[in-house]
């Protein structure tokens, strides 16, 4: 993962978009509410599909991930540590 470093980030989730890869698998983009701010989650497939019990819409989750800090600011979701 680029040799950038984990952080972790609390907040509620608002919205779900579920998207179809190349290979006809789901992955989810997670429109996510931090104190700070509203920002993009990618759960790749793998990480949507073993998680997606508990990426529910209005819960509050703390995640663990990359932040990616490019032309668009997202964050790439690798573990759900804690939810409500």
């Amino acid at each position: 993962m680029n040799g950038q470093e984990k952080i972790q980030i609390e907040g509620e989730i608002l919205d779900i978009e579920l998207k179809t890869t190349m290979r006809g698998d789901q992955a989810a983009i997670i429109k996510f509410l931090t104190k700070e701010k509203e920002i993009e989650v990618m759960a790749w497939p793998e990480y949507w599909e073993f998680f997606q019990s508990e990426l529910q819409i209005g819960r509050t989750l703390v995640l663990e991930g990359i932040l990616n800090d490019g032309e668009s600011e997202y964050f790439t979701l690798d573990k759900v540590i804690s939810s409500d």
